[in-house]
């Protein structure tokens, strides 16, 4: 079995397992009985397969429809996540009860149910309104490597926007407007910004080719370029008025950028050059500024940039998954520094994949000022 049929595997185990449960328990708190428990059944079967369904459907038109589809499928992978995580939760409390010899009846259980099955759909409503809240955040990087012309870099930072079913032109609106309102030097894309085929996404396109800076726009490629097929991703992209940067590093005025394909690029290309090699031929008299889009850093490559942007993670987008991504990317959400005066600064993003939700985990557009230390002093 190949890697792909691994993951289709997993995904089938683990996704309707928990449907299964969640279903199961809308049986017991409905009381359901014949036809009615077949119907749920064939619901879940169908709501399991369908983000399957939708990638094999991607490209073949039918746009509105697939999008309602999405959104039917989305929203009750987001409602199954809340609920399986608030049963099992019910569940442990549930051992823990045994163990004291505190048994639960039925109608005890029905009602641990109905509790758990009401919460989650009050997080599905919170967290819906929660991915339609995008926060603008600051952040302040000091440096003696910026021109004395140049007091400081505002850089407009955008990730993981997902373009696609789910993510269209009304949420693209508010992050573009938002970038507009930063009047920032330069705008960057650290992956993700499309999820599917784009074709027929003239909105879309015009309201990142309305986006303005004066060093220019740049992005490079994420995972998702990769799976919606990356010539098709990266000439979208293009279309929007950015430059994509694959393993390259270009000279602008006050700063290096460099940027990086992602680790997937091996699904599409055979060939990928050494990262290190890349950013040792930085000059290190210049800020140099590194786009990669997981918030991994190399250690033979640490040495070789001032601040790597990076996205990916999403903030674990709902709350408890968080966790889990903070166990594969330690270096969750936020400003970190590395080594020296070597940061890493990791954006939430600012769209949703798979559920348009976002729960205790804000979706944001990261506006990083780069301030010449030796102008704040005077």
């Amino acid at each position: 079995m190949g890697r792909f049929g691994l993951v289709i595997t997993l995904y089938i185990a683990i996704y309707g397992g928990m449907t299964w449960l969640v279903l199961s328990s809308l049986v017991r708190v409905l009381a359901l009985r014949g036809i009615a428990v077949w119907i749920c059944n064939m619901w879940g079967a169908l709501m399991v397969v369908s983000p399957l369904l939708l990638r094999r459907w991607d490209g073949l038109g039918h746009s509105e429809l697939r999008h309602i589809a999405a959104w039917i499928a989305y929203v009750w992978m987001g409602f199954v996540f809340f609920a399986f995580c608030l049963l099992l939760l019910f569940f442990v409390f549930r051992i823990l009860f045994w163990r004291r010899r505190v048994a639960l009846s039925d109608l005890g259980l029905k009602c641990c149910s109905s509790i758990a099955l009401f919460l989650a759909f009050l997080c599905c409503l919170l967290g819906y309104s929660q991915a339609w809240d995008i926060k603008v955040n600051y952040i302040k990087v000091e440096t003696a490597k910026l021109p004395p012309e140049w007091p400081y870099v505002r850089v407009a930072q955008i990730s993981d926007i997902h373009l696609g079913l789910i993510v269209r032109e009304d949420r693209l609106k508010k992050i573009v407007e938002a970038i507009e309102a930063s009047s920032s030097h330069l705008v960057v894309s650290t992956g993700d910004l499309v999820d599917g085929q784009m074709d027929g996404r003239q909105k879309e396109i015009d309201l990142l080719q309305s986006l303005s800076a004066p060093l220019g726009k740049f992005a490079v490629t994420g995972n998702h370029e990769v799976y919606a097929g990356l010539n098709q991703a990266t000439s979208f992209i293009e279309e929007c008025g950015f430059q994509v940067i694959r393993n390259e590093v270009l000279n602008l005025a006050p700063l290096l950028l460099a940027g990086v394909d992602d680790d997937d690029i091996k699904m599409a290309e055979s060939f990928s050059p050494s990262e290190q090699n890349l950013l040792s031929s930085l000059s290190p008299h210049r800020f140099r500024l590194f786009l990669k889009h997981r918030p991994i850093v190399m250690e033979d490559s640490i040495d070789f940039f001032d601040l790597q942007l990076s996205g990916h993670v999403h903030g674990g987008q709902m709350w408890p998954f968080t966790l889990v991504t903070r166990a594969v990317y330690p270096m969750g959400t936020g400003l970190h520094r590395l080594k020296n005066e070597v940061m890493l600064y990791v954006t939430s993003g600012a769209g949703t994949w798979g559920p348009p939700m976002r729960f205790l985990a804000a979706p944001e557009v990261a506006i990083i000022d780069i301030v010449n230390s030796e102008t704040a002093k005077k």
